[in-house]
């Protein structure tokens, strides 16, 4: 596994389940695999989309990407009380500096 330097969000790791995948998207997953994780709020977002679908093909089809994703080895990322009140405090010093974060694109 190379260094974690990519946090991915719900759409980034949604798109390998798509019937039709964004191109891009899928190379550079190809291009980082092994360089990036996603957080514990995410895995919540993908599971909690999976677990509100009625029994179903599509159904059965996410919850198999869900699971190769971790037999694969995806890091998930705790996100706890402490790291939520760092965040918020880090986010508002910055915005009262005048900076707006940027998306990074990778």
């Amino acid at each position: 596994m190379g260094k974690l330097i990519y946090l991915l969000d719900t759409n980034i790791l949604s798109e390998p389940a798509k019937a039709k995948p964004n191109t891009a998207v899928m190379e550079r997953l190809e291009r980082y695999e092994g360089c990036y994780c996603t957080a514990a709020t995410v895995w919540h977002e993908l599971r909690f989309g999976c677990e509100k679908l009625p029994p179903s093909k599509l159904r059965r089809h996410l919850e198999s990407y869900l699971r190769a994703l971790l037999d694969n080895a995806l890091v998930i990322l705790p996100f706890e009380q402490k790291a939520a009140e760092w965040l918020a405090g880090e986010r508002a010093r910055l915005m009262r500096q005048g900076y707006v974060p940027r998306l990074r694109r990778w």
